[in-house]
């Protein structure tokens, strides 16, 4: 299986991605590690069921909510030059965090016996409400999903 959080970053640096995850993240609430996760699974044709769906999702709960607590520092600490540095070591942090979950996610489906191309209808639930949120979901499917 290729690595998800290598998987995440190519991903994440096609053009118009970066920007829609964040509107997905910021307007709906969508937590952007399990689409990519979600993404990642397609990629790699497995397949997850709903209970294992739910069990990795709440797995990754409390660590998902210490990413919070960081992104909303990061984000509510003002654009001030002398600030830059303390700024950017919280990025940092929040990126880091960010990559533990995605390892997380990783882990635990690698534990799991996942058949190929199974049952996918949480994780493909999960990609469609994402697309939905959007004007133009074809155009979005386009960029979000790897060639």
């Amino acid at each position: 299986m290729p690595d998800l959080w290598e998987f995440a970053l190519a991903t994440y640096a096609r053009p118009g991605v970066e920007s829609h995850c964040l509107t997905l993240q910021d307007g709906e609430g969508i937590n952007v590690n399990v689409l990519l996760w979600s993404m990642w699974l397609d990629h790699c044709e497995r397949g997850v069921d709903e209970d294992f769906w739910r069990h990795a999702v709440a797995e990754i709960q409390d660590h998902h909510r210490r990413v919070k607590r960081v992104r909303t520092l990061r984000r509510r600490m003002p654009k001030v030059v002398g600030l830059r540095w303390l700024r950017n070591k919280i990025k940092s942090r929040e990126l880091s965090l960010e990559q533990r979950e995605l390892l997380e996610l990783q882990c635990l489906t690698e534990q799991r016996e996942l058949p190929e191309r199974a049952f996918k209808a949480a994780a493909d639930g999960y990609l469609r409400l994402s697309l939905m949120t959007t004007s133009d979901p074809e155009g979005w499917a386009q960029k979000l999903l790897p060639d």
